[in-house]
This record gives structure tokens, C-alpha cells and sequence, in this order.
């Protein structure tokens, strides 16, 4: 599970371009830690394709300014996918505030034989999961 919070985190660019010191606590927590940092750890219990799923995660908010960095890291999940890191961020400009997000999900599921046919029909299942939330963020800042 390491080595896919590792590649998520390195593909997390924008984390590193424009928050360096939070990249490396993302890189090496929890040896090094950023300043600005607030941690926690949750255990939770939640709907994954309407099926019960015990999750471990370790969530992070980090704040520079006026910019806002979360992440949320699921290193364990009793069933369905392997982890996950969620990367969300409000950053200030002159119309209001700019919203990033990105996630990235590692399962077995999707892994060796027919692999490439697989990842797509994997984002079409995760797509409607994803649309709901931002539409209810959406409706709420109207």
C-alpha cells in the first residue's frame, strides 16, 4: 500500500509545484511535517457499491495564506479497492476561490489480465460516485 500512496503523491503535481514543504510531509510523514499542518486518523465505516466497508484513513489539512491543501489516504479498506488519495484544495484569485481535486484509487481489481479494458469500465463505475458529490458541492455554493 505504500508504494500507491507514493505514486499518487508523486503524481500529485500541482501539490508539489505550489506547496513544496506539504509535498515532502506527504512524501515522508511522519518523519517530516509541515508547520501549517492539521492531522487526524479515522476509522469509518462506509457504502462502497452498497456494501458495508471498514476504512482506516489518515486525513491532512495544511493552509499557506489563504490556500487551502486536504488530503484524505485510505490505507486500509476491508474490501474493493487497496487505498486511495484524495487531494482537494481552495486557492484564492479575483473572482472568489479556485477548487482543484484529485483522486487517485488502487485496486487489484483492475490489475493484470485485460487490464486496459478494465480501467475504463472502473472510471465509468467511480464516474456517478464522483459527479453526485461535486453536484452537491455545487448546490450548496449557489
Amino acid at each position: 500500500m505504500s508504494q500507491d500512496l507514493l505514486l499518487a503523491t508523486n503524481e500529485a503535481k500541482f501539490v508539489a509545484k505550489f506547496f513544496p514543504s506539504f509535498h515532502q510531509t506527504l512524501l515522508k510523514y511522519p518523519a517530516v511535517q509541515a508547520k501549517q499542518l492539521e492531522t487526524r486518523f479515522n476509522w469509518a465505516n462506509v457504502d462502497v457499491f452498497s456494501r458495508p466497508t471498514l476504512v482506516l484513513s489518515h486525513r491532512m489539512l495544511f493552509h499557506e495564506g489563504d490556500a487551502y491543501v486536504v488530503v484524505d489516504r485510505h490505507f486500509y479498506a476491508s474490501h474493493e479497492y487497496n487505498g486511495l488519495q484524495a487531494v482537494g484544495g481552495a486557492f484564492p484569485t479575483k473572482e472568489g476561490s479556485l477548487l482543484v481535486s484529485l483522486y487517485r484509487i488502487s485496486t487489484d481489481g483492475v490489475a493484470g489480465f485485460g487490464s486496459s479494458a478494465k480501467h475504463p469500465v472502473a472510471r465509468g463505475l467511480m464516474g456517478p460516485y464522483f459527479e453526485e458529490i461535486f453536484e452537491g458541492i455545487r448546490k450548496k455554493a449557489e
